[in-house]
Parts: C-alpha cells; sequence; structure tokens
C-alpha cells in the first residue's frame, strides 16, 4: 500500500466553530473527542465564545470530516486555509 505524500504548509487547514448551536452539550462533546481534551467550565465558556479554534494544521479531508460532525451536531463551523507560523517578514533588517 503507497503512503501519501505529507502536506505542504499550504495544504493544512484550520478547524473554526462560528456558533455552538442550541445543543452545546452534543458539540462540546464532539470538540472533547476530537481533541482528546477535557475542557474545564471556564473552557466551555470560551468555546462558544465563538468564533473559536477547534483544530489546526489538519488535511482538507480531515477538517471537510470534523466540520460535518460538528454540524451533524447542531454547531456551525468553517475550515480555513493554516497560516504559516514563520517569521516575520515586516521585521526590518539593521
Amino acid at each position: 500500500m503507497k503512503k501519501k505524500p505529507k502536506a505542504a504548509v499550504g495544504d493544512r487547514y484550520d478547524v473554526i466553530l462560528t456558533d455552538g448551536g442550541d445543543q452545546k452539550i452534543e458539540v462540546a462533546r464532539i470538540v472533547k473527542e476530537i481533541t482528546g481534551r477535557h475542557r474545564s467550565a471556564a473552557e466551555l465558556t470560551e468555546l462558544f465564545d465563538c468564533p473559536t479554534p477547534i483544530v489546526e494544521g489538519v488535511t482538507e479531508d480531515e477538517a471537510e470530516k470534523i466540520k460535518h460532525r460538528v454540524e451533524r451536531a447542531h454547531g456551525s463551523a468553517k475550515i480555513t486555509r493554516a497560516h504559516d507560523c514563520g517569521p516575520s517578514r515586516s521585521a526590518k533588517n539593521g
């Protein structure tokens, strides 16, 4: 079986929660499953202070699957192209 080549930075995507919907507990459960992280009550409040990143730097296929899971839980999410976190080009030399 052939392995897929690793995606370049330009081929990476972020999934952003844009609305928790009317079933916030279900959306929170899905986010916990996706991230593998239990959130405290304060973090859950921040989670629904949308827009909030759910995952960053995933492939387009993974991003689509995550967005679909959030939408099935009656939340809303959007997919954006991940930004390269390299050094700033605005710094002056000299």
